[in-house]
């Protein structure tokens, strides 16, 4: 059986066999992006060969890439998978790089987005420190002029001009533009003194010092100017000299002179009683100027006295040679000086003297009386009191006087004596003394009966016990009555009572008669006596 050989597979295509034998057939494809030169099919003949010529895959041809403005471009072919990359012309720029790519449909890609050429501008130009620029336009090639402000120079190129890369120098060769401060070197010398600047730029100021012992006469300082050259020195240094230091009231100086130089000292001092403020010595530092504060002579103060304790001090001034004058309470005695004076060392001539308290002696006793324990200083009072039964004769209270006597003299106590007393109406009393605890007895008369105590004791006040007694007279009951007899009349001190030697006189009713005594008496124990 007739057969054909297997067909190569051309580079880029796809093969399709039905069969290899008499009367199969092949077919022919390309891949996309290519075209098919030759027969689609071929068969396979009789004599075991595939008829036609084997056909092969040629790329796509895309042409001529579009145009771009201000933009030329390089090709690496028309045919699939080749580039176009475009370049912009002088004095334009690209966003993006623009390449354009051949498609296997025979197309090339689009312009990517900002694919385009725009002319250059440059930013805004650098600003420099100290300095300006003048400009006009920002565009390629444009140039712009930098100048620098008051006291500063310009280094570098004066000029940029916008180019591709952005502004430059146009002379790359001393570079950009920068304004350095203008320098006035080192500031003039000076005689007798020297200038120390704080900068020798432009503004900078030089300060102008005097040696020791010279002074400046003129301005303390000069500038650095903006055309780079120090002001001109006019100020000089003269030497320093003191004229004599005018004295305070009360003060002394050594030595004594006219002028003095620089750094010369005096010695001040001050009189007795007077105390130097501000420093002994003195130097003069600068021209008519003596170093520290103005001395001053003030009169040597002692400060306040301290007051004793119980004492009073009293002064009008605490200054040299015033004096103090001390005392003491009253009842105190003053031990040291009285008087002190202020010294001229700051201090009191004496101590302070002390207030010691005034004492008395214990008090005497008194007999049957006694005093209250205490103390006898001065001013004090001692109390006297008596025994039960005496009375204090004199003053009850002594006191301790300034001079350590008690004044006044010595109480008695006495025997307490109560008044005598009288007999009570009707009755007696009966006693032998007066004085304290001493009795007295009541009694009444005949008929007559006591009210009250019958007993009174004389007390320690002066006082009896109790008040005197009366006797009062005894009473009878109603007089007896008689069967046919009435009472005639009765004879009485009292108008309502029956009272001792009260007599009741009867009558007989009509055909009767009295057969005994026709009176009785109240008896003197208040029964009626009928034997009368």
């Amino acid at each position: 059986m007739i057969s054909c050989l297997q067909p190569t597979t051309p580079e880029n295509s796809v093969v399709s066999i039905s069969d290899l034998m008499y009367g199969g057939r092949v077919t022919y494809s390309c891949m996309p992006g290519y075209i098919l030169v030759g027969m689609a099919t071929r068969t396979c003949r009789e004599d075991g060969s595939w008829n036609g010529t084997e056909a092969f895959c040629k790329p796509v041809d895309c042409g001529s890439p579009p145009d771009l403005n201000n933009a030329t471009f390089d090709l690496t072919g028309y045919t699939l998978h080749h580039q176009a990359e475009y370049r912009c012309i002088e004095g334009h720029h690209k966003a993006v790089d623009i390449i354009l790519r051949c498609t296997p449909n025979g197309t090339w890609t689009d312009l990517p987005e900002g694919g385009t050429c725009e002319p250059i501008v440059c930013a805004q130009p650098p600003v420099i420190q100290n300095g300006f620029y003048v400009d006009s336009s920002y565009g390629y090639n444009s140039t712009i002029l930098y100048q620098c402000n008051t006291g500063y120079h310009l280094e570098g190129s004066s000029l940029l001009i916008c180019l591709e890369t952005g502004w430059v120098p146009t002379e790359p060769q001393v570079g950009f533009p920068t304004c350095l401060i203008k320098s006035c070197g080192f500031p003039p010398s000076l005689s007798n003194g020297y200038a120390e600047a704080n900068s020798t730029a432009y503004r900078g100021v030089a300060t102008i010092f005097c040696d020791d012992g010279y002074e400046l006469n003129g301005l303390n300082s000069i500038s650095c100017l903006e055309t780079g050259r120090w002001e001109t020195m006019s100020s000089f240094c003269d030497p320093i000299t003191c004229t004599a230091l005018t004295l305070h009231q009360h003060g002394r100086m050594q030595p004594m002179k006219e002028v003095y130089t620089f750094m010369e000292y005096i010695s001040i001092g001050c009189q007795e009683g007077y105390r130097l403020l501000g420093s002994e010595y003195k130097y003069c530092v600068r021209m008519n100027t003596w170093n520290g504060s103005a001395h001053e002579c003030t009169i040597v103060s002692c400060g306040n006295p301290t007051r004793p304790a119980m004492g009073e001090v009293s002064f009008h001034s605490t200054s040299f040679s015033s004096v103090a004058d001390y005392s003491c309470y009253s009842g105190y005695m003053l031990t040291g000086s009285s008087r002190v004076q202020c010294q001229a060392d700051g201090t009191w001539s004496e101590n302070v003297p002390t207030c010691e308290a005034i004492l008395c002696r214990r008090p005497n006793d008194v007999p049957h009386g006694y005093h209250i324990p205490g103390t006898y200083h001065a001013n004090d009072t001692v109390e006297y009191l008596c025994d039960v039964g005496y009375r204090l004769v004199g003053r009850g209270s002594r006191r301790c006087t300034t001079n350590g006597e008690w004044s006044g003299s010595l109480p008695q106590c006495s025997p307490v004596h109560c008044p005598h007393l009288s007999k009570p109406l009707n009755g007696l009393v009966y006693y032998g003394r007066t004085s304290y605890l001493s009795s007295a007895a009541f009694s009444c008369n005949v008929g007559y009966i006591l009210h009250g105590r019958r007993h009174a004791v004389c007390q320690a006040s002066g006082h009896w016990s109790s008040a005197i007694p009366s006797c009062e007279p005894n009473t009878c009951e109603t007089p007896p009555t008689f069967p046919s007899a009435f009472i005639q009349s009765v004879n009485s001190s009292s108008s309502s009572l029956y009272t001792y030697q009260t007599t009741v006189t009867y009558s007989c009713e009509d055909g009767y008669k009295m057969m005994s005594n026709d009176t009785i008496a109240c008896n003197a124990d208040g029964t009626w006596d009928a034997s009368r």
